[in-house]
């Protein structure tokens, strides 16, 4: 994505549009490719910013597996960490949730 972090969160802003369902916007065709790229910036040396930027949009519009992240956990700046492994948990901690909710209705 090259090193501006400003050219990175216009790219990353701009994504936002496209992953947001609410648009309508077909992205299957790349979706795959996007979700890699976007785990390569979280992993790769960036701004925090760059890095909080694509950790949203994982965490706004994506669901696990996330191989990248979790072959590169190691990498990952100890302020990301937690959100990291939140997004890698995420399935499970919904399942809690649902189940959770059907015991205490």
């Amino acid at each position: 994505m090259g090193t501006d972090a400003g050219r990175k969160r216009s790219i990353l802003f701009c994504l936002d549009y496209f992953m947001d369902a609410y648009y309508g916007e077909d992205i299957s065709e790349i979706h795959d490719e996007l979700v890699e790229l976007l785990e390569e910036v979280i992993v790769s040396p960036n701004e925090d910013t760059v890095i909080e930027d694509a950790l949203d949009l994982l965490m706004s519009y994506e669901w696990p597996p996330f191989p990248v992240l979790e072959k590169n956990i190691d990498v990952i700046a100890p302020q990301h960490k937690p959100s990291v492994l939140y997004l890698l948990n995420l399935k499970d901690q919904f399942m809690k949730e649902i189940s959770y909710e059907r015991h205490n209705k």
